[in-house]
C-alpha cells in the first residue's frame, strides 16, 4: 500500500535486500531515491490501484513466507502474476527485493 500511496520511504522501510532489511540511513536513502525514479514513470492511477492489494494467506515456513498470486485479490494485472518472498526478522515481515 505504501507504493499506491507513493511512499517510498515507508516501501523501502519494508523492504529486504538479500533477504537482509535495510538498517543504515545510507541504504534507505539511496533506496528511496532508486525506486522513486522507477515510480516517476508510471500512470498514477496504476501507483493508486496498489492501494487496494488484499494479501489473503501466504505460505510460511519457519522465519520465511511465500505470497503467490492466488493469495492476491484486487491486485492490478502487473503484479497479479507475481510472487513475493518474505523473511521475518526481530518479528516483523520484510519483502525481498
Amino acid at each position: 500500500q505504501a507504493l499506491g500511496d507513493g511512499d517510498v520511504a515507508r516501501a523501502c522501510t519494508v523492504t529486504a535486500p538479500d533477504g537482509l532489511p535495510m538498517r543504515s540511513e545510507r541504504a534507505l536513502s539511496r533506496c528511496e531515491h532508486a525506486l522513486g525514479r522507477m515510480l516517476d514513470g508510471l500512470d498514477p492511477r496504476l501507483l493508486r490501484s496498489y492501494r487496494h492489494i488484499d494479501v489473503h494467506g501466504a505460505v510460511i515456513d519457519g522465519d520465511s513466507a511465500t505470497v503467490e498470486p492466488r493469495h492476491l485479490a484486487d491486485a492490478p494485472v502487473a503484479v497479479g502474476n507475481a510472487t513475493f518472498v518474505l523473511v521475518r526478522v526481530g518479528g516483523a515481515w520484510f519483502v525481498v527485493v
